[in-house]
């Protein structure tokens, strides 16, 4: 193992021989270790929140590790197994957990304890494996031909988000035309998998190639790449992989068949938030692997997990009844609304800015320009009518410091300019500070037009 550098600047139980921390580099949020013990084998594996600096040991309740770790021989070799967001560490701890039997696994201190991770319903590790076989199998040519029809009658594994592209289909219609079956890619098909629980063989890909073969005459076989219920069973296979898999049968880069487009990514993203996994980009990797195994690269898979986020969230307010408020010129209607609740404050006294919160240099500059303007010399009280425009992240920004911050300038700048001078009904003159209210329009509205 590699002595850590940091060895020499904390001090570090006697139990402890080494700490390999050549997985640690750049900043990260949370980190997985794992404590071995050179006599016996025996090993202990838990995650922690933040870097590690020699602060923070382990959370273990085993007596026996206690009173290793606890004690003055040094028997334990500490690893960094890797570091990440918070909630990827907690996930590869309960997959490391899960995948070693904890409670039954004699060589485990955790033995007592459970994965405390969300366990990711699609193992990109064990796809990639299925997927690597499968290809093999099509490289060696090991696949069968089969009755149309029949192939034809089975259910499909709904991969595709948009529906079948009658150019794409004509384009595998002129390729078999041309060159015969060989032009064809085989249909996949897995055995016993119906999701509806028929027991029943389904297509995992193929929809355009069966449509292209029906619209020919002469052609009343396909070509099939089964894989067996005992493959699946093997390998544990859930509806979310068995898509993953069909998605990657389609990779980006080859040009006979339809590639993967970002809708069927989307759907399979949205299928996961559905389903409670989280796949927030800021939060975790796990979405943006989804798309990577998927041949997306770049900035793309974090923008397709936004998106899906943004229409997994439009569609629980769809079923609220509800959506959200925009309000520009496609919007005239809650145009209207902005200005009837601004006028509803508009009297000789006040000021009345309207603004989006996205745009908080543009609603400083203009409060600013109208109090320091003469024909509003005798207004002291400043109203702001404010909206998010339909922007989740404009109105998380503002509700976690933007308004408060915006509050705590104007007030200030306010408290530091000479008050207003009023006169009364009496003709006396008064001294008046400044006020400033903020209010906001709705972020959501009915879903009705």
């Amino acid at each position: 193992m590699n002595e850590n550098s940091h060895m020499t600047t904390f001090k570090h139980p006697p139990s402890i021989i080494s700490i390999d921390t050549s997985n640690c580099s750049g900043r990260y949020g949370a980190y997985v270790y794992k404590y071995t013990n050179i006599l016996n084998g025996r090993w202990y594996v838990g995650w922690h929140i933040g870097m590690f600096d020699g602060t923070y040991w382990h959370s273990s309740k085993d007596k026996e590790f206690i009173k290793v770790f606890g004690g003055s021989e040094a028997v334990l070799t500490l690893e960094i197994l890797s570091t990440g967001l918070i909630i990827d560490m907690k996930n590869l701890e309960s997959k490391i957990l899960s995948d070693q039997k904890v409670k039954k696994n004699p060589l485990s201190y955790n033995g007592a304890g459970s994965p405390t991770g969300n366990k990711e319903p699609i193992d990109l590790q064990k796809v990639q494996e299925v997927f690597e076989i499968l290809q093999e199998r099509l490289q060696n040519g090991d696949y069968e031909e089969e009755d149309l029809n029949v192939v034809a009658s089975l259910r499909s594994i709904q991969v595709r988000e948009m529906a079948e592209e009658k150019s794409h289909t004509i384009r595998i219609r002129e390729g078999i035309l041309e060159t015969g079956l060989e032009f064809q890619n085989p249909v996949l098909i897995w055995e016993g998998q119906d999701p509806f629980g028929n027991d029943e063989d389904v297509r995992g890909d193929g929809n355009h190639t069966i449509l292209a073969l029906l619209g020919l005459k002469n052609y009343n076989t396909v070509k099939t790449l089964r894989v067996t219920r005992e493959f699946c069973e093997q390998y544990s296979l859930n509806l979310r992989e068995l898509r993953q898999i069909g998605l990657k049968m389609n990779p980006r880069q080859i040009v006979a068949k339809r590639e993967t487009e970002d809708e069927d990514a989307i759907k399979q993203l949205v299928g996961l938030l559905e389903e409670g996994t989280d796949i927030n980009p800021s939060k975790t990797e796990y979405g943006k692997n989804i798309c990577k195994d998927l041949g997306y690269k770049g900035k793309k898979p974090a923008h397709l997990c936004n998106k899906a986020l943004r229409i997994y969230k439009d569609n629980l307010l769809a079923k609220g009844g509800l959506k959200r408020a925009k309000y520009d010129d496609d919007h005239p209607d809650n145009i209207k609304s902005l200005n009837r609740k601004a006028d509803s404050f508009r009297n000789d006294k006040a000021i009345v800015i309207t603004g989006c919160t996205a745009y908080g240099s543009k609603i400083i500059r203009a409060i600013l320009e109208s109090v320091t303007d003469p024909i509003y010399s005798d207004r002291y009280n400043v109203h702001l009518v404010c909206h998010h425009n339909g922007n989740d992240n404009s109105k998380k920004t503002w509700e976690s410091g933007e308004k408060s911050s915006l509050e705590t300038l104007i007030k200030s700048t306010f408290a530091m300019m000479a008050p207003v001078v009023v006169e009364d009904e009496n003709g006396l003159k008064h001294e008046v500070a400044r006020t400033f209210t903020i209010h906001e329009m709705d972020h959501y509205q009915a879903d009705i037009s």
